[in-house]
């Protein structure tokens, strides 16, 4: 069996906030969630 992955495997950092933040606004996060992405992945 042969196997190509084209793509890169990359670590996503998903943070929690109270809201989307408006254009300039500031907004503290929460909890931090650390998942696999990228197209590789």
């Amino acid at each position: 069996m042969t196997l190509l992955v084209v793509g890169g495997v990359n670590a996503d950092l998903t943070v929690r906030a109270p809201h989307i933040p408006a254009p300039g606004e500031t907004v503290l996060g929460g909890d931090v969630r650390v998942s696999p992405g990228g197209k590789g992945a």
